[in-house]
């Protein structure tokens, strides 16, 4: 039996290839790093299927309205998603993200901190790293031939379709909002002066912060 027909349950790609791309040798599966992979029985070269880095964009409208594009090609026919896609071999991140927004929306962008790395898991095409960053336009956006249309949602309003892992991240953005608004040095000023009333005994700042509450 080649092995090539070996349980896909077990290999680590989606879209094996078939002969080595240096080669040219058939590939077989071999036991490398503690997983199943193709690699040429010749010249050594191994199929790793490393995931792919792209970049996305969260665009805010005042506090609470997020920027979304609805696709308009497979996979994902429909879904709603922030802008952004595939890194080119020479790029950066930023540079990347800049390409894309221009290619989608024909809006120049500056682009601000990252937001988080997710790890997208439910697409079709294989494994990906979203690099998602915060970023601000000027102008109205004029979706391309790749979107069906754009649209501002509140954050609490999301539609049901949301690909990828936008929704968490789109979540995650705000949390870092209300985290970043706090005066935690204030906090921790506060339980350290609580503390010294109490004796010296010390209080953490969970405990301070119930207390202080409890007391209003």
């Amino acid at each position: 039996m080649n092995q090539l027909s070996v349980s896909m349950s077990n290999l680590v790609y989606s879209k094996p290839y078939k002969y080595c791309p240096n080669c040219r040798a058939e590939l077989v599966t071999r036991h490398v790093d503690d997983r199943d992979r193709l690699a040429c029985p010749k010249c050594e070269f191994v199929f790793w299927n490393n995931p792919k880095p792209v970049v996305s964009l969260l665009i805010t409208k005042g506090e609470n309205d997020v920027l979304m594009v609805r696709r308009a090609k497979e996979p994902l026919l429909g879904y709603w998603c922030l802008p952004g896609g595939f890194l080119e071999y020479e790029e950066t991140p930023e540079s990347g993200i800049k390409r894309e927004v221009k290619e989608e929306l024909g809006l120049n962008v500056e682009v601000g901190r990252i937001i988080g790395v997710y790890r997208i898991d439910n697409d079709p095409r294989g494994i990906h790293l979203d690099m998602i960053f915060i970023g601000k336009i000027q102008g109205e956006p004029q979706a391309n031939e790749e979107l069906m249309e754009w649209r501002y949602f509140n954050q609490n309003e999301l539609p049901s379709q949301i690909a990828y892992k936008h929704r968490e991240a789109i979540s995650d953005y705000y949390f870092q909002l209300k985290r970043d608004s706090v005066d935690w040095e204030k906090i921790d000023a506060l339980r350290k002066k609580l503390s010294t009333i109490r004796g010296g005994s010390s209080i953490s700042t969970v405990e301070f912060l119930r207390k202080d509450r409890r007391s209003h």
